[in-house]
């Protein structure tokens, strides 16, 4: 059984990082799979203001953190 939680399913061109196609038994879409609430929106300037890894880390992750 598998339940997939999609949280940053923005197309990869604009820095998406998730699936907008459902691929578990059941799927979740919180806030429709797109962006959620208190992550950064300029990604880039995460990269600035945080350093390359933990800019990385922030712009690959808060979706997915925030969405839980």
């Amino acid at each position: 059984y598998v339940d997939g939680i999609h949280s940053d399913a923005s197309d990869i061109m604009c820095f998406g990082f998730g699936m907008s196609l459902s691929g578990g038994h059941v799927d979740f879409f919180p806030i429709n799979g797109r962006k959620q609430p208190g992550c950064n929106a300029d990604k880039f300037k995460s990269f600035i203001s945080d350093g390359l890894n933990e800019g990385a880390r922030r712009v690959v992750s808060c979706n997915h953190q925030r969405s839980l």
